[in-house]
C-alpha cells in the first residue's frame, strides 16, 4: 500500500506537470509536419474555392499526383531555406522573408511545371492555372505566417502569465510624495518581482 502511495504522488505531483513556459523548442520534424499538413489545407482550401467559383470545373484532373506535386515542391523548398528550421517562438522578419521566398518559389514552380506540362502534351495539370496559384500562395503564405504568429503570441501570453504569478503583491501606505514616487517606480519597472 505505501507503495501505491509513493508512485501516485510521483505520478500526479506537481512535478510532472506540463509548464510550456519551460518548453524550449519543437524538434525541427514536428515544425515540417505542421508545415506539411499546413501546405496540404492551403492546397485544398485553394482547389475548393476555385471550384465554388467555376461551377462544375475541377482544379486537378489527378488530384493524388498533384497533391504529391505540390507539397514535394513546397517540401523542397522547405528545406532549400531551412523554413522549418530555428525556434518558432522566437521568430524574426528574416524568417518571414524566407518563408516568403520558400512560397514564392515553390508556387513558382509549379506554375512552371505545369506549364511546360502543358506545352508538351497540350493536357493541363491544373485547369485554372494563374487563380489557383494566386490564391494557393496567399493561402499557403498566411497559414504559415499565422501559424507563427499564434505560437510567438501564445507563448508571450504564457510568459506574461508565469511573470504576474511569480510577482509578490505589495502594498505602499501612504499619500505623501515618497510614497507615490516608490508606486510609480515599483509598476514602471516591469524586471521588479513586485505588483
Amino acid at each position: 500500500m505505501n507503495y501505491r502511495k509513493r508512485l501516485n504522488s510521483r505520478i500526479y505531483g506537481g512535478d510532472n506537470m506540463v509548464n510550456l513556459s519551460d518548453v524550449r523548442y519543437l524538434p525541427r520534424w514536428i515544425i515540417l509536419m505542421i508545415d506539411i499538413l499546413l501546405i496540404f489545407t492551403a492546397t485544398y482550401l485553394s482547389s475548393y474555392l476555385i471550384e465554388r467559383l467555376n461551377y462544375n470545373t475541377k482544379v486537378f484532373y489527378n488530384n493524388v499526383h498533384m497533391y504529391t506535386l505540390i507539397i514535394g515542391v513546397n517540401v523542397a523548398f522547405m528545406y532549400i531555406f531551412k523554413t522549418y528550421a530555428g525556434i518558432i517562438r522566437h521568430s524574426t522578419f528574416i524568417d518571414l522573408f524566407k518563408l516568403m521566398l520558400s512560397t514564392f518559389c515553390s508556387t513558382f514552380t509549379v506554375a512552371v511545371i505545369s506549364y511546360s506540362y502543358f506545352l508538351v502534351s497540350g493536357f493541363k495539370l491544373i485547369s485554372n492555372h494563374m487563380p489557383f496559384l494566386t490564391i494557393f500562395f496567399a493561402t499557403s503564405f498566411l497559414m504559415l505566417f499565422m501559424f507563427r504568429l499564434f505560437v510567438k503570441e501564445f507563448f508571450h501570453v504564457i510568459r506574461e502569465f508565469r511573470r504576474s504569478t511569480l510577482r509578490k503583491r505589495i502594498l505602499v501606505l501612504g499619500i505623501d510624495e515618497s510614497s507615490i514616487a516608490i508606486a510609480r517606480a515599483v509598476l514602471d519597472n516591469p524586471n521588479l518581482p513586485y505588483q
